[in-house]
């Protein structure tokens, strides 16, 4: 049977709105139920219990990487289906959801957060130099285009059930191809401080104060990162930011 291509479509537009309702007890049990949505309710139909039952299951526990969350999506809306037939158990669903969001949580936090996202950062940044329109447009075409290819294609092996998960995973190679993107990091890495010392040295004098100059910057961001990780309140954050800008101002005079 399976779901509707307009269904199909407003469950993957839904998807990037899950982690619009964050909570501390089910993470992001409300996002995911949001999503699913418009296929559960083509799976019940007019079964409003058996769609009320549904909704319960999946406003349980959940938090996984939001790129990776649409295949699990569509695994969820595989797997009421065959509960609505009567081939599988209630139990199974939450079961499969529990036993593999975890898993794709750390495929999707090490690939796009260690990998893609700094990648195409230091690729935008490089060249941003020659100019700034082109360094944004490269960063914003070059990470999406790993970001919307895993949401599509992973929320179709979704619903292809277990199998298309796994054929999915075993075709995206995520584990070579992270390895692959920090090798290219790195490259690039030696290739922006060659270009910023290049660039300062004029003004510095020696390439031994820009290169020391550019991993204090270094240090500086990778301390405030930690920080701002840190912080949970809001008035924290601007309080921290206050600071840090009058500090940076007191520098420059």
């Amino acid at each position: 049977m399976g779901i509707s291509p307009s269904a199909r479509r407003r469950v993957i537009l839904r998807s990037f709105l899950i982690q619009c309702c964050w909570s501390f007890e089910d993470m992001q049990s409300t996002g995911f139920l949001y999503a699913i949505l418009p296929g559960l309710r083509e799976i019940y139909g007019e079964d409003l219990e058996g769609l009320r039952e549904a909704a319960k299951r999946h406003a349980d526990f959940f938090n996984t990487h939001p790129y990776l969350a649409p295949c699990l999506e569509g695994l969820a809306l595989n797997l009421e289906e065959r509960v609505r037939e009567g081939k599988v158990d209630e139990s199974h669903v939450s079961a499969t959801k529990v036993g593999l969001m975890g898993s794709l949580g750390a495929i999707g936090d090490s690939f796009f957060w260690g990998s893609v996202k700094p990648l195409s950062s230091l690729l935008g940044v490089i060249l941003s130099f020659f100019s700034p329109l082109l360094g944004v447009l490269f960063m914003l075409i070059f990470y999406n285009w790993f970001h919307l290819r895993t949401v599509v294609r992973g929320f179709d092996a979704g619903l292809r059930g277990s199998e298309g998960v796994y054929a999915f995973l075993k075709e995206s190679r995520f584990a070579e191809r992270n390895d692959a993107l920090r090798g290219l990091l790195l490259a690039f890495l030696g290739i922006y401080l060659g270009y910023f010392v290049a660039i300062t040295v004029p003004h510095t004098g020696t390439v031994f104060l820009t290169t020391v100059t550019f991993f204090v910057a270094l240090l500086v961001v990778v301390v405030l990162e930690f920080i701002y990780r840190k912080i949970s309140a809001v008035s924290e954050f601007v309080v921290f930011s206050a600071l840090f800008l009058v500090l940076i101002t007191m520098v420059l005079r």
